[in-house]
Order: C-alpha cells, then structure tokens, then sequence
C-alpha cells in the first residue's frame, strides 16, 4: 500500500505540466512506469536498455536519469536509434511523435519480443504501444494497451493499471 502511494504521489506531481518541462516529465515517467513493470529473465540481467527511436529531447532526460539510477539491480543505458533498421534488443523503445507513423514497422520487427513500446501520439496504444502518453487537460498521463504487452510477455502491476487513464 506504502509503495502504491508513493507511486501515485510520483505520478501525480508528475503530471503537473511545467512549461518547458514535457521531456523532463516524460522521462520521468518511463523511469518510473518501468519499475512496475516484469520483465522475463533474459531481460534482467546486463544493462536496462531503454531505446529511443529518432531524435528526442527525451534523450538527453533520460540519460540524466540513467547517470544516478537503476531499475531493480540494472544499470540503465540509453540508446538512440536513428531508424527502424538500428533498433536492437531493447527492455523499452520509446517513440516520439516524429517517428510514430513507423509504430507498424516497429511492431512487425520486433514481434513477441518482450520490448515494451512507449509512445507519445494520439492513437499509438491502439496501434501497438504498450504505453502512450497522453494530455488530459493541462496534465500528462499514460494510457495503457494490456494485450501488446501480455502478447510480449510483459507484467503490469496492479498499482501502474489503476493510474492509467
């Protein structure tokens, strides 16, 4: 219960949207949806490697967080994937709004893989993001698509679903 309210608290100073601050957000939020998030065992050990499809003010975020935490006991590595052909075995792939018209591509080459997409555009969880992030207002949440990511093999923690819009 401890750790479900302080995930809410999390998440919901989170979603107060700072002018300037999306990408600190959104990077934010990947850390922290992933911690309740179950990955097969192949996937944890070695580096967490979150992957980023395109050029994203994410990026530089991310690797701030990457710099000072981990996810379980796994160093965090962030890698930047200029097209669909780079992207690699990878715990997460976010996709920004740029790139989110190659989501079709990105599903058919990574298939039952346990990747967990992420995307920022409308429409995306419907298309195959596992996550998708979305603007209710003038606060950011999350939607969730829990077949893409039962299809990987993913586990959603109870607590993460009850926060999705």
């Amino acid at each position: 219960m401890r750790n479900f309210l302080f995930l809410s608290s999390v998440l919901l100073l989170l979603s107060i949207n700072v002018n300037g601050q999306d990408e600190k957000l959104k990077a934010n939020y990947i850390y922290n949806i992933v911690k309740y998030i179950n990955w097969p065992e192949s996937y944890q050990t070695g580096d967490f490697v979150i992957g980023v499809l395109g050029s994203s003010k994410v990026t530089p975020e991310l690797k701030k967080i990457a710099a000072t935490k981990k996810v379980t006991s796994q160093k965090i590595s962030v890698i930047e994937f200029n097209s669909t052909d780079e992207i690699s075995k990878c715990n997460v792939l976010f996709i920004n709004d740029l790139s989110s018209g190659l989501i079709k591509v990105v599903v058919t080459k990574l298939g039952y893989s346990p990747t967990l997409i992420i995307g920022e555009s409308r429409g995306l969880a419907i298309t195959g993001a596992g996550i998708n992030f979305v603007t209710k207002g003038d606060a950011l949440g999350f939607e969730i698509n829990k077949i893409s990511i039962r299809q990987k093999g993913l586990q959603v923690d109870s607590k993460l679903k009850a926060l999705a819009l």
